[in-house]
């Protein structure tokens, strides 16, 4: 599976991070991205799988915001799916 396009004007620090979560979307999820490598596709976003499954924080989540968000839900760098 594809890597995924990385962002060229990030600094250091982004540049890494954007990398981790492009292979993490690529060996753990092991799903195609959308734009750059570390954005999910709207269907996988769809599926909340930027989200932690555990501790009902996807339930949590589509309580609090019930709509599909490409901005929040699709973006590995995003930390909302911390618990």
């Amino acid at each position: 599976m594809d890597i995924g396009i990385q962002y060229k004007p990030d600094d250091e620090f982004k540049s890494k991070a954007r990398l981790f979560q492009s292979t993490y979307r690529t060996e753990v999820l092991e799903v195609e991205f959308q734009d750059y490598g570390n954005r999910l596709t709207d269907f996988d976003a769809e599926a909340l799988l930027n989200y932690y499954d555990k501790l009902n924080s996807r339930e949590v989540l589509r309580q609090r915001y019930p709509n599909y968000s490409r901005k929040r839900d699709a973006d590995l760098l995003r930390s909302e799916h911390i618990p």
